[in-house]
């Protein structure tokens, strides 16, 4: 756990370090600030081109794989959504060779997930859950930005005696957005840390893995131009200009230190006494199991406890940034009141009033009833829902 806290720290220093400089070169363009709705201060910043759209927030994704590890996250597109600059959340998943752990890890309903380096998150995770049916064309290590961060990662925990396996990676995407064809890369850094466990009362030892990628980068162009758009200017100062505050970064830090250090005086208080239970009572297997469950439980919860309070309104935010970056909406149907997640670009939607078809057009003037099946459907125009 010191390990992965180490890694994202890093994490941050690098993106803290990016300047934001005044004379960017986006000429006529805006400084959108992003707030953390939970402490209600601004959490960073990044430079908007002229005549660009952009939509930021910090998320708080709870589960066993959201990650603990807090950043901000955005999307600035142009109008037509084909250019984008973007930055998603993390996650963080771990995976069992011991036969009693995967079974604890499958009862918490959070089965293992053996992918340990970056290239195989992105292409076997990331792009399936974004972007469902896109072509992978391409996968390398990354960029200059990603190699210096991985470098800066291993030294620092070389020099913490700490030894996690960090990757780099970038997937490069094909796929249609909105009838245009274009080219989309995802890179991300992966750190892995093993903890290895002795063999006791009779049972084998056994290796557990904990992986966690900080954030995800994303960025977009019309196909076969993505090359040239991450070597020009719009790219390039939309990246330097993002920014992290350091009032909230110190207060985020602060207090994710804290939660990590209770959860490993929990976790240590808890193993000690499990092992005692194990001597007195000669129960090796099911104790030893029980004990890593309730550490496992005890350390998870405790590092992404968050005020459950505010986290209706985090999740509507989160739901919003996905619906930005895909280019959907939300709508509901007034004749069966089903909630609906539609392309927004058709900006006319009709449903029919069973609830089994939906038109889609951009035509206002198009009504559907007496078109389309005419004789078994009738058609109710879709309400977009807040």
């Amino acid at each position: 756990m010191r390990v992965l806290f180490w890694v994202f720290v890093v994490g941050l220093a690098i993106c803290a370090s990016r300047p934001a400089s005044a004379a960017s070169g986006l000429a006529g363009g805006h400084t959108m600030t992003i707030k953390d709705d939970f402490y209600g201060i601004p959490a960073g910043s990044v430079e908007v081109p002229s005549g660009w759209r952009s939509i930021g927030t910090v998320m708080r994704v709870s589960g066993c794989h959201g990650n603990p590890f807090l950043s901000i996250e955005f999307t600035v597109s142009d109008r037509d959504g084909l250019y984008a600059v973007a930055e998603l959340p993390g996650a963080t998943w771990s995976f069992s060779d011991g036969a009693q752990m995967q079974q604890i890890m499958a009862r918490n309903h959070c089965p293992g997930i053996a992918i340990k380096d970056a290239a195989s998150f992105l292409a076997n995770i990331m792009v399936p859950s974004v972007h469902p049916g896109a072509d992978i064309i391409k996968v390398s290590s990354g960029g200059p930005l990603v190699q210096q961060a991985i470098q800066s990662m291993r030294s620092g925990a070389q020099n913490a005696n700490q030894h996690p396996y960090v990757t780099g990676a970038a997937v490069r995407i094909r796929y249609n957005r909105a009838g245009a064809m274009v080219d989309e890369e995802l890179s991300a850094i992966v750190s892995c840390s093993a903890f290895h466990s002795m063999a006791m009362f009779g049972s084998p030892a056994y290796t557990t893995t904990t992986c966690n990628t900080y954030a995800v980068s994303v960025s977009r162009a019309p196909a076969g131009k993505l090359d040239t758009f991450l070597g020009g200017p719009v790219f390039g100062n939309v990246v330097k200009s993002v920014k992290t505050d350091n009032v909230w970064l110190h207060r985020m830090v602060s207090d994710q230190n804290a939660r990590f250090q209770a959860a490993d005086r929990d976790f240590n208080r808890v193993a000690a006494q499990s092992l005692a239970n194990l001597k007195a009572e000669g129960e090796a297997r099911e104790a030893r199991a029980k004990a890593f469950d309730s550490a496992l439980q005890r350390s998870t919860q405790k590092s992404m406890d968050q005020a459950a309070a505010s986290q209706n309104s985090i999740d509507h935010a989160a739901h919003q940034v996905v619906n930005f970056a895909s280019d959907r909406a939300d709508y509901i149907n007034p004749a069966t009141g089903q909630r609906l997640n539609l392309d927004y670009n058709a900006n006319h939607s009709w449903g029919s009033t069973d609830g089994t078809t939906v038109v889609l057009t951009g035509d206002p003037t198009l009504n559907p009833n007496g078109v389309v099946d005419p004789v078994r459907s009738s058609y109710v125009e879709l309400v977009p829902s807040p």
